[in-house]
């Protein structure tokens, strides 16, 4: 290579493949070796170039974080579904109620109380059905924070038929609410959606921020009245617990109280306090003729015992 101090041009010798090309190009610039070459072997008309990428394997701890994301959204699309399963089984019941078939029955001779064990042994016996269900397609994707052992199956089957055993009866007193089926399915399905999925969202960003992290911590003991909220909590407990032990190694068991000991505990506890409720409501009206008639006992022994006191004056 030449250099001439006053244009500060060169020429340039290059020689590849046998073939030799002389030019002359601009020394400053970033492609001035390369401009000769071009010049005198220009490409052909319908060449094509590729570029291909290829990225540095993650390591074992970026692996596992992606993992407890998708966990995390496994989750939550688990729960989902779940939600709107509750509202299915409220329909029946409105219908059966909106016709006239519950009220024959009591005059039949059908206590309230075997009406509502009745319809709630069936009901259950078809959700049993869809988690059994749910379990296959589980073990099918082989998420390994829910399936990967069949201890631990045996308690996410657990914890979905426990919300199954707490979901049933609120809506069953929700349902008392409404005379048609339809607007009962519709008002039931946002109802469950919001008290489960929204608010476990809800829950999980308020945590995730400093600024709101002491409202979530109040907050959330109202939550836990709803058994939507539990099963989703439970859930994503599971899976952030698993992935967490793995990454830290501090390793949680199944059953402890932050991972699904405290929703299995609000869950049992709201299916029986739910049941009672179920059979006060539907004793209401019974429960109103019982304290209308203690109000006109009441206010006749009071006469009585005025004109008593009268007579004796």
């Amino acid at each position: 290579t030449r250099g001439i101090q006053g244009g500060g041009a060169c020429s340039a010798n290059a020689s590849l493949a046998g073939n030799e090309a002389a030019g002359a190009g601009d020394g400053g610039g970033a492609h001035g070796t390369a401009g000769p070459y071009n010049a005198s072997n220009p490409a052909p008309p319908r060449a094509r170039y590729a570029a291909s990428v290829e990225p540095l394997p993650l390591t074992s701890a970026q692996e596992l974080e992606l993992r407890l994301v998708l966990a995390v959204l496994s989750s939550i699309f688990v729960l989902v579904p779940f939600c709107y399963i509750p509202a299915a089984f409220a329909t029946f019941v409105v219908k059966e109620r909106a016709s006239g078939a519950t009220h024959l029955q009591v005059l039949s001779g059908a206590r309230p109380t075997l009406y509502w064990l009745a319809t709630y042994a069936w009901d259950m016996a078809q959700y049993a059905l869809l988690v059994g269900l749910v379990v296959l397609v589980l073990l099918a994707y082989g998420e390994p924070s829910l399936v990967s052992s069949a201890q631990l199956l045996g308690l996410v089957a657990m914890h979905m038929l426990v919300y199954g055993a707490a979901a049933l009866p609120e809506t069953y007193c929700l349902s008392l609410a409404f005379a048609t089926p339809s607007a009962a399915q519709i008002a039931l399905v946002i109802f469950h959606l919001v008290s489960g999925f929204v608010l476990v969202m809800a829950d999980l960003i308020m945590r995730s921020l400093e600024r709101t992290r002491p409202a979530a911590e109040v907050l959330v003991w109202a939550y836990r009245l709803l058994p939507p909220f539990n099963f989703g909590e439970g859930l994503l407990s599971l899976s952030q617990s698993y992935y967490t032990a793995l990454l830290t190694g501090e390793e949680q068991r199944p059953l402890d109280t932050d991972v699904l000991g405290r929703p299995l505990s609000f869950n049992l506890a709201l299916a029986a306090a739910f049941s009672a409720l179920l059979l006060l409501l539907d004793r209401r009206e019974e429960m109103a003729r019982w304290a209308h008639r203690a109000c006109n006992l009441g206010r006749r022994d009071g006469a009585a015992a005025d004109a008593a006191a009268a007579a004796a004056a």
